[in-house]
């Protein structure tokens, strides 16, 4: 082969510096964005802290489907809505710092509750289609507990009860809501069934 002359190296090597000027180019301006970037990230705000009276929630459509915010009353709230527009979960606490959980049907009416009594203990109320409570469960804070059965109109119609020393009760009511008889199942285990009249006096015990 020929030896290369002065030119063809001369050629090659400005080839090779029109090279090495462009990935330079190309450097300077990939360093360029990064530092860019870097400067544009320290420059944003954190933001710690935001203050409001109200947020609203929204799908991609602008439905309405949340609201956190504070009612005229004080209450702070927290409603979740669902595609019928109505509030289907709510969550808040009361004037008196009683925390509570709603839990709505789709039409919008109330069904289940967990909340809590004044002090402190829970309470779980299921409702019916009017809105009306038909069952409520209770664990008090001296580790009693019991279970309500609530006609129509609230009227309480049977209750199953336990309380510490280990004795369970079960009670039915007429419409008056007076005891009509009651089976009882003492600590050591013996029953006790009584029957009542209309004026709640006692007719009939066994044994």
């Amino acid at each position: 082969m020929n030896e290369p002359t002065r030119k063809d190296l001369a050629r090659r090597l400005d080839r090779v510096e029109r090279q090495n000027q462009r990935l330079m180019r190309i450097g300077a301006m990939a360093l360029t964005g990064i530092a860019a970037m870097v400067l544009m990230g320290q420059a944003t705000p954190v933001v710690k802290e935001v203050e409001a009276e109200r947020f609203v929630i929204r799908d991609a459509d602008g439905n309405r489907r949340g609201v956190l915010g504070v009612g005229s009353d004080g209450v702070p709230t927290l409603a979740l809505v669902g595609v019928n527009a109505k509030a289907q979960l709510v969550m808040l606490v009361g004037s008196r710092g009683r925390p509570s959980l709603w839990f709505h049907d789709q039409t919008g009416t109330r069904r289940v509750v967990l909340g809590t009594l004044a002090d402190g203990s829970p309470r779980l109320a299921f409702f019916d289609n009017a809105g009306k409570r038909r069952i409520i469960v209770d664990t008090l804070a001296d580790g009693s507990g019991g279970v309500y059965l609530l006609d129509p109109t609230e009227r309480p119609r049977a209750t199953l009860g336990s309380v510490t020393d280990g004795e369970a009760a079960l009670e039915l009511k007429d419409t008056n809501g007076r005891t009509r008889a009651g089976l009882l199942v003492q600590p050591d285990g013996s029953p006790e069934l009584t029957l009542f009249d209309k004026d709640a006096k006692r007719i009939w015990r066994a044994p």
